[in-house]
């Protein structure tokens, strides 16, 4: 195998598979309908954002720590995610 080739298989590696893609979008969009359900008016937005937004996250067999960020902001001041989670 040349060099090229072994580095454009690397590359073609490190791309999630539609298989992953389509297990993040289910978990996503059963997080955002939970947060819709239970924290209606308490949550004031709520996104996902970094490596999995950009299409650079690397699948789990390549970083065992891959991870989705996903970002919740709450509209009340005053409170830390555990008041959330002790309440429920």
């Amino acid at each position: 195998m040349s060099v090229l080739g072994y580095l454009q298989k690397r590359a073609s590696d490190a791309v999630l598979s539609g298989t992953e893609k389509d297990s993040v979008n289910k978990s996503i969009a059963t997080l955002q309908a939970r947060l819709n359900l239970y924290f209606t008016s308490t949550v004031s937005q709520h996104f996902r954002f970094g490596s999995s937004t950009r299409d650079t996250i690397l699948p789990r067999f390549m970083d065992e720590k891959s991870d989705i960020d996903y970002m919740v902001v709450f509209s009340e001041v005053g409170y830390n995610p555990q008041t959330y989670l002790a309440g429920c």
